[in-house]
């Protein structure tokens, strides 16, 4: 009886254990993906600088996230309740990880950022006219009076970051329908909003800590390592300046790969908390009848044996009487 509560009992602990793993891997993986997220939008600026491309390719960059999840979204919401969940998480933050790494992969393919032949706008100019490079002075022009101030993709590197995008937004399209499902599956009913706003804080965390990396990126020179930033000519305040954005997309692809590993060590089921419990009260309930009954069958036939010894004791002493 004692070894069987303690069976019972170790495994309730052992489910409820994943259960709550299952929470903190799910909530790592919505910061991982906002964090992602956020200093994306953060860094678009710099990115538009890197790449000297207009505004309207970087804003259809920046929606390319969502094209790739929109291309998914419905298959993963479908099927994936039939597959095994955790694995399929984990699948995707390593996808978001490859996609965060595509995004830096331009950095270290294309030559070094030259601020000298890049616009400058100053702050006394009227919207009408724009400072730019000519002969390695600075004159005045409008942008029909010199067609090389006009912008112009010299290189198509900046693909890497909307292919980077695309795979980012795919890789995180099954951590919210699936781990939202895998929680409110195999959680108490009266538990799983309280799970769920362990997870949304997890959402609110993740853009905190996001803008937070995107302002220390945004302060250190895009070429720092290759360059000596004592020489250089310009400040984080000049618009000319580009950040290191490739760091933060290093960091963000870590982070993703990292919490992508508790969920390959979690089960596609578990029992649910609350049937769990009452099950167990069942069968403690019927082997505590079990051995009632077994107490009390034991002591009727004692009972009976001891009538029956007694029954042969008085027949023994009334032979020997009738006897003598």
């Amino acid at each position: 009886m004692g070894e069987t509560e303690k069976r019972i009992e170790t495994h309730r602990i052992r489910c409820l254990s994943k259960l709550k793993m299952f929470l903190l891997a799910i909530t790592c993986a919505y910061v991982s993906k906002t964090l992602s997220g956020s200093f994306m939008n953060s860094m678009l600026t710099q990115i538009e600088r890197q790449f000297n491309i207009p505004t309207s390719l970087v804003g259809f960059i920046n929606g390319s996230f969502e094209i790739g999840n929109l291309l998914l979204i419905i298959f993963v919401s479908y099927f994936g309740t039939k597959l095994h969940r955790p694995i399929m998480i984990g699948v995707g933050c390593v996808v978001m990880g490859l996609g965060c790494f595509l995004q830096s992969l331009p950095h270290f393919l294309m030559n070094r950022y030259e601020y000298e032949s890049t616009v400058s706008v100053a702050d006394n100019l009227s919207s009408k006219s724009f400072l730019c490079m000519e002969n390695g002075t600075q004159k005045i022009f409008k942008p029909t009076e010199n067609p090389e101030c006009v912008k112009e993709v010299k290189s198509l590197m900046w693909v890497y970051v909307l292919v980077g995008n695309i795979i980012r937004g795919i890789g995180e399209t099954p951590i919210m329908p699936l781990g939202i499902s895998y929680i409110e599956d195999f959680a108490k009913s009266e538990n799983s909003p309280l799970y769920i706003g362990f997870i949304e804080t997890g959402a609110i965390i993740g853009p905190l800590i996001g803008l937070s990396l995107a302002s220390f990126c945004a302060n250190i020179y895009v070429d720092t390592g290759s360059v000596k930033t004592d020489a250089l000519t310009i400040t984080p305040t000049d618009t000319r300046w580009v950040g290191a954005w490739w760091f933060g997309f290093l960091v963000c692809a870590g982070v993703n790969v990292l919490t992508a590993i508790p969920f390959f060590f979690l089960p596609k089921t578990l029992p649910k908390e609350g049937v769990e419990n009452s099950a167990e009260t069942v069968t403690n309930d019927k082997e505590e009848k079990q051995s009632n009954g077994k107490k009390k069958r034991d002591a009727i036939t004692k009972g009976k044996y001891k009538h029956f010894k007694f029954y042969i004791i008085y027949l023994l002493v009334a032979i020997d009487v009738s006897v003598f």
